[in-house]
């Protein structure tokens, strides 16, 4: 422990007299006075100091020594910094700032003093450019600055590490900076087969560039041509054949007729052709036969100069023209299938009918038109039957089946069917057996009213359930069938 200052031994014993005295004091009088009302304020005064240092003040306070308070105060100045002159650099400088350096007291550390240390001067060199960044004509080595003119980067020292072909791209590299690069794909290398020569490479020829040559053809003598090849692989992309004209056969040396050939030549070079015979005649005869409804006739046209036949129109057979199933043209026999099936009465079909109607009066006689077997003669197989709007329609109805059906117009009858009938010889029930035969003309009954009308209608029939147009004969051919025309009178 080292030696106690010689100020702090006075404080110590100065404070301990004064308690001392105090003390001593205290047994002989009664201090119940207050600063304020002490007669005697600053009797045997006694004081107290605090030192001051050289960053803070002290203090020197007197105390009266009757009643204990404050008789005066006086601050007491800091003490001066103690400073050596010695200085620590806070902050270095360099050649871009400046630098700082302080001193401080030895007795407190306060910093008593501040001092700016001057920038340092550059170290001025010439940065040489790269391929990778740019170079400078004054660089400074230390702080790595540029301040002069900019020097532009130098090119890749490029190496190739990988030649590029028509299929791959190759690759290449600095040897300045280690940087890689691609290397773009060559052009085909193409050969006249239109393949490309490198070796895994699959690409054909586009003919995208080709030059074309045309040669005109020489009249009618020779062809020309025009043909394009290809600039990249010499391919013949096209060769066209231009044909020569056609040979110009106007002058004639023979002239043909009907009968024999003649002789042209071209007019451009000596070729010639032979023409011929004529297709058309210049002398002609005409004769003609009329057609009857049993022989055709003809229209013939014929060569006076070689015979031939130039013109031959059939002329077709004439309708037959019946009358009572019998046709009446000149010494033909024809006949009718059918027979007119009423003894008297007037044609009156309407388009879309199944079958004709012949507007008769009540009661007259109906003829089976053809041979064949009853398959019913009864009451009913029709709608008109009487009602109180058509009170007087009489619905019977024969159906017939053929002996032998009717072929017409590329359909076949099997039935004729006879309906609003006044009444009926045979009473046959629809399915019964045995059933009765009729002969052609046979009477099978009496015309009687139909929807208020006094006819009878007469169907040729295909099938004999009637639901469609296909399963019976139409007005118009029913018409035919019997000979007769629209209107007719019978």
């Amino acid at each position: 422990m080292g030696l106690i200052p010689k100020k702090l031994v006075y404080i110590l014993f100065s404070t301990l007299l004064f308690s001392a005295v105090i003390f001593f004091s205290s047994q002989f009088y009664t201090l119940n006075v207050s600063a304020a009302t002490c007669s005697r304020h600053g009797y045997m005064a006694y004081s107290k100091t605090v030192p001051a240092t050289c960053s803070k003040t002290g203090s020197k306070t007197t105390y009266c020594g009757n009643c204990s308070g404050v008789v005066s105060t006086k601050t007491i100045a800091k003490l001066a910094h103690t400073f050596s002159g010695s200085y620590t650099t806070t902050k270095a400088a360099t050649c871009t700032s400046t630098g700082t350096k302080v001193g401080k007291c030895s007795k407190c550390s306060a910093v008593v003093s501040t001092v700016t240390i001057a920038k340092k001067s550059h170290s001025y060199t010439t940065l040489k450019p790269k391929c990778n960044a740019e170079g400078n004509s004054k660089y400074c080595t230390k702080c790595k600055g540029s301040y002069g003119t900019t020097i532009a980067k130098t090119s890749h020292a490029w190496s190739t590490t990988r030649n590029a072909t028509c299929i791959a791209e190759g690759t290449k590299k600095c040897g300045g900076c280690n940087k890689t690069s691609s290397i773009s794909k060559i052009a085909h290398k193409y050969l006249s087969t239109g393949k490309c020569a490198q070796s895994g490479c699959t690409s054909v020829c586009s003919h995208s560039s080709v030059s074309t040559v045309s040669v005109a053809p020489n009249k009618c003598i020779s062809d020309g041509y025009s043909k394009t090849t290809c600039n990249k692989c010499n391919k013949v992309v096209s060769n066209t054949t231009r044909p020569k004209a056609a040979h110009s056969y106007t002058v004639i040396q023979t002239a043909a007729t009907c009968k024999v050939a003649g002789i042209k030549k071209c007019s451009q070079c000596p070729a010639t052709i032979s023409y011929g015979p004529l297709t058309t005649h210049s002398s002609v005869s005409h004769s003609s036969v009329m057609a009857t409804c049993t022989t055709e006739g003809y229209s013939k046209v014929t060569c006076n100069i070689c015979n031939t036949v130039v013109q031959n129109n059939v002329l077709q057979k004439l309708e037959h023209n019946f009358a009572n199933g019998k046709c009446t043209g000149t010494n033909c026999t024809e006949t009718l299938m059918l027979i007119i099936p009423i003894a008297s009465g007037q044609e009156a079909g309407y388009q879309g009918d199944t079958g004709l109607d012949i507007n008769a009066n009540v009661g007259t006689d109906v003829y089976a038109a053809a041979s064949g077997t009853i398959i019913y003669s009864e009451y009913g197989h029709t709608e008109w039957k009487p009602t109180s709007v058509h009170p007087n329609d009489t619905p019977y109805s024969v159906l017939i089946k053929l002996d032998k059906p009717i072929t017409y117009n590329g359909k076949t009858a099997y039935y004729i069917w006879y309906t609003h009938l006044s009444s009926i010889i045979n009473n046959v029930k629809d399915g019964s057996t045995p059933s009765i035969r009729v002969n052609t003309g046979q009477i099978i009954g009496k015309s009687g009213i139909g929807r208020s009308s006094p006819h009878l209608h007469f169907g040729v029939i295909i099938n004999r359930d009637q639901k469609t147009t296909n399963d019976y004969f139409s007005m118009e051919e029913v018409r035919e069938l019997l000979g007769l025309k629209e209107n007719q009178r019978i």
